[in-house]
């Protein structure tokens, strides 16, 4: 039964309050929606209605520079309990081939990210992607992971629902609102439903320490958009040259008080009968000031980040090559082989869990010690990728240093297949050649 459900529930939604409070300001800057800050009132009030939607967004490429160069591309058992062949199905009939990048973005974006695994229809183990906004642990007074809550409203926007996922248990509530603050009830279906495996079934991924690859950005950013609009009102009174006008008589509004102005800035023509009137106008704005300014800002998220500045740059003069590019991504490839690091004891074990699911083991076969495998380790797609033509250079190395064929097309990236049957081709030539020389030898023919 459910027990002490209403405190557990109140928790939940504190924690949920609580641990998802900054994560929309994470989404929102991503997806290059954007405060105007570092503006005074007298820009807010004169420009602000215009440019608030202005944003040089550096966001969304910080995280995807990143994201773009993580890629699972097999796993393996340590105890050879599984094969490689068993977990790849298992990670590709969930499409996380296809899907696993958004994992990482989750996880560098908001700072965590979940994998949640659980028995699907056919009773085999299905892997999803959490929305960390969704997301809270709640922990007991030793500080130890109580339950996770996760929270998620319906399509029609109508009904809310609530599960308390324990190590033995998953307790599932629901609620005619889609407010935070809604009274929930057990669900009238299968409201509790048993956890034969006995552990949470969320896997958490972090990267420094649960903190936004975002976070330290952030008021660049909004630096970066500033000068941004600052270059567009440079621009627009350059294309509109200020012009002033002394030496006139200006009438006086009985209403306001106030002088009132003849003729508008951006109107052609200035006209007055006074003689004693002159005009004049002011020089264009250098907007250079502004250019390097941003480019600037672009440098000081490049250092912060670790992001290498080609990425950007719009500059095609900027964007290195060969072993300049390599020096210049070596803080950057540094960083993506810290996060294969810490983002692979979580995958592992969601996919040890999925493992257990599939092969339909109990509580007791696991405890007693039937399913040993204790981690899954996980290969990944070399974050510093080299060309074709330098691979090339390395083979034609290994070839004169005496490396075996098949090796050297293993480590070109060949199949077990492919490498049958490029050498079975290689030696029906030389089979070939062979031949041709014994008949050439034998009519007398000299071949050179």
């Amino acid at each position: 039964m459910i027990t002490n459900n209403n405190d557990n529930i109140t928790r939940a939604l504190s924690a949920l309050r609580t641990q998802t409070l900054d994560l929309h300001t994470y989404y929102d800057y991503y997806e290059g929606r954007h405060k105007l800050n570092f503006a005074s009132r007298k820009f807010r009030n004169k420009f602000g209605q215009r440019l608030q939607t202005l944003a040089d967004n550096h966001c969304a490429p910080i995280i995807d520079a990143t994201v773009n160069r993580l890629e699972i591309v097999n796993f393996y058992d340590p105890s050879k309990q599984i094969d490689s062949e068993t977990l790849w199905a298992l990670w590709t009939r969930n499409e996380m081939p296809a899907y696993e990048r958004d994992l990482y973005r989750e996880a560098l974006r908001a700072g965590r990210a979940y994998l949640s695994v659980w028995m699907g229809q056919r009773g085999k183990a299905q892997i999803f992607i959490e929305d960390s906004r969704t997301i809270a642990e709640v922990y007991d007074q030793t500080d130890n992971l109580e339950f996770i809550a996760k929270r998620w409203i319906s399509a029609d926007l109508q009904r809310s629902f609530l599960n308390l996922y324990f190590p033995d248990r998953i307790e599932r509530y629901e609620a005619e609102s889609a407010q935070l603050e809604s009274t929930f009830r057990p669900r009238a279906i299968d409201p509790i439903i048993e956890n034969p495996y006995r552990q949470i079934p969320f896997f958490k991924l972090v990267y420094a320490k649960g903190a936004s690859l975002l976070s330290h950005i952030i008021p660049l950013q909004d630096a970066l958009n500033k000068q941004m609009c600052d270059l567009m009102v440079a621009g627009e009174y350059n294309s509109v040259r200020q012009r002033y006008a002394t030496g006139l008589q200006l009438e006086i509004d009985e209403e306001t008080n106030k002088p009132v102005i003849p003729f508008e800035y951006d109107e052609q023509l200035w006209a007055t009968s006074s003689d004693t009137a002159r005009f004049g106008e002011f020089s264009d704005t250098a907007l250079e000031q502004y250019i390097a300014a941003k480019r600037d800002v672009r440098e000081e998220i490049a250092f912060i980040t670790g992001i290498p500045l080609h990425y950007l740059n719009s500059d095609a003069n900027a964007f290195p090559s060969g072993e300049a590019l390599r020096r210049a991504e070596g803080r950057f490839i540094a960083m993506l082989q810290e996060v294969q690091r810490k983002f692979s004891p979580p995958i592992g074990a969601a996919m040890r869990f999925a493992v257990l699911i599939d092969q339909k083991a109990s509580a007791a076969e696991i405890s007693d010690g039937l399913y040993k495998t204790d981690r899954i380790e996980i290969e990944w797609q070399d974050g510093a990728p080299i060309s074709l033509t330098e691979q090339l250079q390395q083979a034609l190395i290994k070839k004169e240093l005496g490396i075996p064929l098949s090796k050297i097309l293993e480590d070109l990236g060949y199949t077990d297949a492919e490498i049958q049957n490029i050498l079975s081709q290689k030696t029906a030539e030389e089979a070939t050649r062979v031949a041709n020389a014994q008949q050439a030898f034998d009519a007398g023919v000299l071949i050179a």
